[in-house]
């Protein structure tokens, strides 16, 4: 199975292509069943990620690190610690790739 996720903008709005998105029919065996959900997995991460981009592009600046009421997380605290987590996650479980740096909560911008 090919898996390929790429993004376009157009319109405004990020749009998910997809290819190959077929599984076969009957009965799936184990190797099917882990690419398919490799396959789906790839393209809910993508998906979100296309979300998360959409949103810190129409992002208002004043809105990055203002105070929310009670007790939560400015929108630059979450964004960075997303990222933090992520860049960790692949520098655990693939340690061959080149991890991105980790970002300040106090000193990141959109």
């Amino acid at each position: 199975m090919i898996c390929q996720v790429r993004f376009v903008k157009g319109a405004g709005a990020m749009k998910l292509l997809k290819q190959d998105d077929q599984v076969q029919s009957g009965q799936p065996g184990p190797q099917q069943s882990a690419q398919a959900f490799a396959f789906r997995s790839v393209r809910i991460f993508a998906a979100n990620e296309a979300m998360n981009q959409l949103v810190i592009e129409n992002l208002a600046p004043a809105a990055w690190r203002a105070k929310p009421p009670g007790e939560v997380r400015t929108i630059a605290a979450i964004f960075t610690h997303m990222h933090n987590v992520r860049s960790k996650w692949v520098r655990l479980t693939a340690p061959h790739l080149k991890v991105p740096p980790q970002l300040s909560r106090a000193r990141c911008t959109p």
